[in-house]
């Protein structure tokens, strides 16, 4: 159940980035549960990491049968399809190896064929103890590029700002016992990245195109 919603972004009377705060007291055994899961296949890897992608690895429902139903769990609170879900990963710690960068998502090619709308709503669940920092940049990417920098709509670019433009960090607070928080953001608009620091991560991501 939904127990607040608190405006973070606006422009031009758009919203672009809101928290909301669910309820919710059962999730605790289906995220500690898809944590055990996860975190037998990242203790193998380099960084720690590891997550699941739907519809990316041959028999899942045999490799992620928890992280599946926490995913089903998740989007049935939030009100999203369970198709939505990008991915739920988990992190040990800060990763050796850093990824990624300031970048806006893209559309797919199956979207553009359906005819959908450029936007894509970006939907961020922090299934962890402690809290998950997305930096961004507070100004959106049409106002960027009458800055003459170069921002791509159509393909994954990692864009890196001069000093004369500034970021902004916020941080999803931690699960609790009876209260699950989650960021939304139009992540066709604002550049974004998730932040990693020594305590790691453990999301869960949804998306859809609006």
């Amino acid at each position: 159940m939904l127990k607040s919603k608190v405006v973070l972004l606006e422009s031009s009377g758009d919203t672009l980035m809101w928290l909301e705060e669910y309820l919710s007291t059962d999730l605790g055994a289906n995220v500690q549960a898809t944590k055990n899961e996860l975190k037998c296949y990242a203790e193998k890897t380099k960084d720690k990491l590891w997550g699941y992608f739907p519809g990316t690895e041959e028999k899942e429902s045999e490799k992620y049968p928890q992280t599946i139903a926490l995913a089903r769990q998740i989007s049935v609170l939030i009100g999203e399809d369970i198709r939505q879900c990008a991915f739920i990963r988990l992190c040990g710690g800060r990763p050796e190896t850093e990824f990624g960068g300031l970048h806006l998502d893209t559309r797919s090619k199956a979207a553009e064929e359906e005819g959908a709308k450029r936007d894509i709503l970006r939907i961020l669940v922090n299934l962890h103890k402690k809290p998950r920092k997305l930096r961004y940049c507070p100004l959106e990417a049409e106002e960027l590029r009458k800055k003459d920098i170069k921002v791509s709509t159509h393909k994954y670019t990692v864009v890196t700002l001069p000093d004369t433009v500034k970021t902004e960090i916020i941080e999803i607070p931690p699960l609790t016992d009876n209260s699950v928080y989650v960021l939304k953001f139009i992540a066709t608009r604002i550049l974004h990245v998730g932040v990693n620091d020594e305590h790691g991560h453990f999301i869960a991501s949804f998306g859809r195109h609006l």
